[in-house]
């Protein structure tokens, strides 16, 4: 089967016309990948060890500029620093090892391979990079958005999060369950519930056909109302 990376199966989609084939035509002439070609290369792996090293010193960030000897190279990446340092601002972050995949259509293998994985306040985020020069399109974005959501998203909710070292105070987990897998979980949440005193639950549940407002208030809304752990 086909296989290609995301960011050329996105950029196929979102043009139109002749523009369409001349990407296919990029696509099936184009070499085997060489790091030494790859522009952005040095700066996507600066960032990603800024992560991985606890991603609290910035000036890291800075140093891939002094080692920058291309003239090309040193305007774009300057910028490009100075706007990933305003976007990090003062957030905390905690690196972990991001999920890749591959998101299959049409006998098409797309390959869906984020480079950043980063915990901020508590949610996991899936990161892909984007250092084009063209300004940013939001159906090109849509598109990438959509993909990783569908290929990703399993990976990211089965997860947890336990600090490392000394004492172990903050516990975050994470998981997607059906009815028969949350009454095997409850057991273990309950014995969480007994070491910490309480736990704060966040509950999301999607359906494609809609929830049955009856059903939901009956059997969901006011059970948790009658043990007073909603208003």
């Amino acid at each position: 089967m086909p296989e290609i990376s995301l960011t050329d199966f996105v950029d196929f989609v979102v043009k139109a016309g002749t523009p369409k084939l001349t990407k296919v035509r990029q696509v099936k002439d184009r070499g085997d990948y060489d790091p030494a070609t790859d522009f952005w290369r040095p700066l996507r792996e600066a960032i990603t060890n800024f992560h991985q090293q606890g991603g609290t010193d910035k000036r890291q960030l800075d140093r891939v500029l002094t080692a920058v000897t291309d003239r090309k190279k040193s305007g774009r990446y300057a910028s490009a620093v100075h706007s990933y340092k305003k976007f990090l601002g003062r957030k905390q972050t905690t690196w972990f090892d991001p999920p890749r995949d591959v998101w299959s259509n049409a006998g098409l293998d797309v390959r869906v391979n984020p480079e950043l994985g980063v915990i901020i306040n508590g949610t996991r985020h899936a990161t892909k990079l984007y250092f084009k020069d063209d300004k940013p399109d939001k159906r090109k974005f849509d598109v990438v958005l959509a993909i990783m959501e569908e290929a990703l998203r399993g990976n990211l909710l089965a997860s947890s999060t336990l600090s490392g070292g000394g004492t172990q105070r903050t516990v975050d987990i994470s998981f997607s369950a059906d009815r028969n897998a949350l009454f095997s979980a409850w057991n273990a949440m309950a014995n969480l519930a007994d070491m910490a005193g309480q736990v704060t639950v966040i509950v999301r549940a999607e359906s494609s056909e809609g929830f049955d407002k009856s059903k939901l208030e009956n059997g969901v809304v006011e059970p948790l109302r009658e043990v007073d752990l909603i208003e």
